[in-house]
């Protein structure tokens, strides 16, 4: 019976050391994150699926046939076998905030603005 005690055995909460390669994946995704400036939205869906992180792994391999056919397989799937970790949620919400902390050029906001057809009031900046 030593195969019950392993049964609903969870892995420790160690922090998570990615692979390079998943280390390189997720950096890639925090900042698109932060390109779109999604970064609020992103913490809260990360934070709400937490006790699903695996569940989502799970279904990610699932697709994965259909995913290969229109994007990199192996990175998809390393991305997948990221997710399976505990840790994985943690790692990436951590650097979400170090990237924005970092003040990474993808975080910036360089738009221009353009003013030309007046503000709020009515008025215009070319005295028109």
């Amino acid at each position: 019976m030593s195969w019950w005690r392993h049964a609903f055995a969870v892995e420790d909460s160690r922090p998570l050391e990615p692979t390079p390669r998943q280390r390189q994946i997720a950096d890639h995704l925090c900042r698109e994150i932060c390109r779109r400036r999604m970064q609020t939205p992103a913490h809260l869906f990360l934070e709400s699926v937490r006790p699903m992180n695996y569940l989502g792994a799970q279904v990610l391999h699932f697709f994965e046939p259909f995913i290969a056919l229109i994007t990199d397989a192996e990175g998809y799937r390393e991305f997948a076998l990221f997710l399976e970790h505990r840790g994985a949620i943690d790692f990436l919400s951590r650097r979400l905030e170090e990237i924005e902390a970092a003040g990474d050029p993808a975080c910036r906001d360089d738009r221009v603005v353009d003013d030309t057809h007046g503000g709020a009031d009515g008025t215009s900046k070319h005295g028109s």
